[in-house]
């Protein structure tokens, strides 16, 4: 949980938030980590588990029994439970908790790793991680997930559910309050020469796009690459590199919002609306930059509101575009607005309630 970095702790503390804000009373349960923030008005965090097996079903059932809890809602994702993505304990846990006659919802964040061709060693941890997944699963009076993909690898694991609600991740970084004359000054300090500024949020594949921005120089270009947070660029020294370093979430929007186009390589499977990062730049209007893949869903379109790149040659014709042809530009940024506006944090608290009930 915050303030440690981690896309479900922030997802989970941001629902929990959206449910109590609509009157609802929130308790997360989590592991006891050290800094966690257990200080909220409107939340109760207890980071009272020491591991996640079944000796954190007495303190959990106390709770529900105190509390007079209607639903618990377990945000899976195996290697959140377990480092190696096996979390059994969780799958004994969860049957102890159906036995208790409480309701039970899982929200897949992850499935199970993809398998690798050829890779004895993977096949078997997607094998033991499916089972668990599985089993978690049939403990759950109601399972969701956030993407078609995902939706797919439950059905392939568990074939008879024929209904698996997709419920958007949005964005967790929240909306850029900045005036245009604070922004202005804020880009001048990133790139004093008017540079046309390329943002990187997160550790990622950069290779084929820092080649590509390479090259562009080379030729002539005035580009500056903006490092957002925690990124491979961190230990990286170049006069065309501006590092914010490690922020707080509440100045992320700033240097997205100062960006003129946002890169997110997102490897094999492509990107998908269960990034926050991706969901943050869309909903700053910013051009994005990433590779199309199995999990990208069908609504996001190349040239219409994202830009779709996977080798150094298509990164450069992305850059480049975005820099000659202010038009194309700026009906991306439009499309980009448009795709984020339907997934905000009060609408997924609806689906979750219809869902729900």
């Amino acid at each position: 949980m915050p303030p440690n970095i981690d896309g479900v702790g922030d997802y989970t503390m941001n629902m929990a938030r959206e449910f109590a804000r609509h009157g609802h009373k929130v308790i997360v349960v989590c592991k006891d980590y050290n800094n966690i923030c257990i200080t909220h008005s409107d939340i109760d965090i207890m980071p009272i588990i020491k591991f996640w097996n079944t000796a954190a079903l007495t303190p959990i059932l106390e709770i529900v029994k105190a509390e007079k809890i209607d639903v618990i809602s377990l945000q899976y994702v195996p290697h959140g439970f377990h480092p190696k993505g096996l979390p059994w304990g969780v799958a004994r846990l969860m049957k102890g908790i159906k036995k208790s006659g409480i309701k039970v919802m899982t929200f897949c964040h992850e499935v199970c790793v993809p398998p690798i061709k050829g890779d004895l060693k993977r096949a078997i941890l997607v094998k033991l991680m499916s089972l668990i997944t599985k089993r978690i699963l049939q403990q759950s009076d109601y399972i969701a997930t956030s993407i078609g993909w995902y939706a797919k690898m439950i059905r392939d694991i568990m074939p008879s559910i024929a209904n698996i609600p997709l419920l958007p991740i949005p964005s967790n970084v929240p909306l850029c309050r900045k005036s245009k004359e604070e922004l202005a000054i804020l880009k001048e300090n990133v790139a004093p020469q008017g540079e046309f500024i390329v943002g990187f949020i997160g550790k990622r594949d950069i290779i084929y796009a820092v080649q590509a921005v390479k090259e562009l120089i080379s030729e002539g270009y005035k580009i500056k690459i903006l490092s957002i947070g925690q990124t491979n660029f961190l230990s990286m020294e170049s006069e065309y590199i501006y590092k914010t370093g490690v922020l707080p979430i509440e100045y992320l929007a700033d240097y997205i919002a100062i960006s003129d186009c946002i890169v997110l390589p997102e490897g094999k499977s492509g990107c998908s609306f269960k990034s926050g990062s991706l969901m943050a730049a869309l909903c700053e209007g910013k051009p994005v930059i990433t590779n199309k893949g199995k999990m990208t869903d069908s609504s996001l379109v190349h040239r219409d509101n994202i830009l779709f790149a996977k080798n150094k040659i298509d990164f450069i014709h992305a850059i480049s575009s975005l820099i000659q042809d202010k038009k194309l530009s700026e009906y991306i940024s439009q499309g980009a607005k448009k795709i984020s506006e339907k997934v905000t944090w009060t609408n997924t608290y609806e689906q979750y309630l219809r869902f729900l009930s």
